[in-house]
């Protein structure tokens, strides 16, 4: 995490702290403390991680509907079609 962070924070606490949230797995788990650790207000370090968490959510919405519509056309062999089961 901390490569990450060094990684963006020419730009600024802020957005660094920003870009850690919108990282998966590490989210709100690792921006809150990093922000605290950084001596940043509590107000200021919930907001900016609470937005960066939610930032990516419409994107996933909208494109994982394309491609979740996309992989039930090609994935056939992991549930077969109701004609095709066996009694």
């Amino acid at each position: 995490m901390q490569q990450i962070f060094d990684f963006f924070s020419g730009a600024g606490r802020e957005v660094a702290l920003l870009i850690v949230s919108m990282t998966p797995l590490i989210e709100l788990r690792g921006s809150i403390p990093l922000g605290a650790a950084l001596g940043m207000e509590w107000p200021v370090v919930f907001l900016i991680s609470v937005v960066g968490n939610l930032l990516p959510v419409p994107f996933i919405v909208l494109f994982g509907r394309r491609c979740s519509s996309g992989l039930n056309r090609r994935v056939c062999f992991l549930v077969s079609p109701p004609n095709m089961r066996r009694s």
